[in-house]
């Protein structure tokens, strides 16, 4: 019931990655329509999103770090995404978006690739998504499941907490 919101954080360089999965935000768009509102932080939106009065864009109003973590800690969507294009650029990256976006509570679903696919365990902390199919029926899964999308941040809450966190780990 109500706008479920679906959010992506990333800079300009993610463009082309973005790009890859406009087909499966556009279907998503139209399953739900009026229902789900796309935020997207840092990047622009991808111009085939555009014409859609269901997108936002949020520029940044600092390129430092700290500022821009300061800032994104207020922010709230439902659901987020995190795609990557396989290259071997991308497969080198670390899981930092897995720590953002469970640090802010955002459900995920990433791409099959490492990073994610190393710390993701489908279905448990988060998603994993190759095809654009697979993009819509995860992203549809937690736009239709309040409680799984509580589910998912718990675990992977609990998994950063167990796992990745300095304290524990050094």
């Amino acid at each position: 019931v109500g706008t479920i919101k679906i959010g992506y954080m990333g800079g300009k360089s993610h463009a082309p990655d973005l790009e890859a999965i406009v087909p499966a935000l556009n279907e998503i768009l139209k399953k739900y329509p009026g229902r789900v509102k796309l935020t997207f932080w840092g990047i622009d939106p991808p111009d085939e999103l555009i014409p859609w009065s269901e997108t936002a864009w949020n520029p940044p109003d600092s390129y430092e770090y700290s500022a821009f973590s300061a800032y994104f800690k207020s922010q709230s969507v439902d659901a987020a995404i995190a795609p990557l294009n396989h290259n071997k650029f991308n497969s080198c990256k670390s899981p930092i978006k897995y720590f953002e976006y469970t640090a802010n509570a955002f459900p995920c679903v990433y791409s099959n690739l490492n990073p994610y696919s190393d710390v993701i365990v489908d279905g448990k902390n988060g998603f994993l998504a190759e095809t654009i199919e697979e993009w819509v029926s995860k992203l549809s899964r937690l736009i239709d499941n309040p409680d799984l999308r509580a589910h998912i941040v718990q675990n992977a809450q609990a998994d950063i907490e167990e796992n990745w966190l300095l304290s524990k780990n050094y």
